[in-house]
């Protein structure tokens, strides 16, 4: 449990721990908060379908997340177009 303010590096007996960004939020936001990728086992980086109206560069915000947590697991996503949700349901094993 956390957020982009709360601590998320509490180690609650969860199974898995997963952050959610948007590209919204700009290219910079998992370098301002890397202890959220440190200690996440998936990345889901969501609203992909605005790709083309917002600049970013995605690869650049997988690069960063990897280079914080080398193991993150990182899953693209749009809800709205449901682009690779099924994906992240597998991932999720839900």
């Amino acid at each position: 449990m956390g957020n982009l303010i709360c601590p998320s590096d509490f180690i609650l007996g969860t199974d898995k721990r997963i952050v959610v960004v948007s590209i919204t939020e700009g290219p910079w936001v998992i370098r301002k908060h890397p202890l959220l990728f440190k200690f996440s086992d998936i990345a889901v980086i969501n609203k992909i379908d605005l790709i083309d109206v917002i600049d970013v560069n995605i690869k650049d915000m997988i690069n960063d997340a990897k280079e914080i947590n080398p193991n993150i697991k990182i899953i693209t996503t749009s809800a709205i177009s449901g682009e690779n949700i099924l994906n992240l349901i597998q991932t999720l094993e839900i």
